[in-house]
């Protein structure tokens, strides 16, 4: 089975939505399943809102968890010196 982009190249699989035969260079596994190049072009543009609400929400997450872990780091250290002044007190 040849590549219907590369003819000269074995295909490795067919695009999920297409069917059309891809090799290697020309398929992308997107969650275990191949997709050409024309596919998965026209997937990213119809997921294009819902990615940026997706990313936009890790983003937010991201930054709730940075605060958090620097607040522990920060408290974690005033106790370690509270500690240290009422070992030497």
């Amino acid at each position: 089975m040849q590549c219907a982009t590369h003819p000269t190249t074995i295909a490795i699989g067919l695009c999920v939505a297409c069917k059309t035969t891809v090799c290697r260079s020309c398929s992308t596994r997107l969650q275990g399943r191949n997709f050409c190049v024309l596919c998965l072009k026209k997937r990213a543009e119809s997921d294009h809102l819902e990615n940026d609400v997706v990313a936009g929400a890790g983003l937010k997450a991201l930054v709730v968890l940075s605060v958090m872990m620097s607040t522990a780091v920060m408290l974690a250290s005033l106790a370690g010196l509270g500690f240290t002044l009422y070992m030497m007190g």
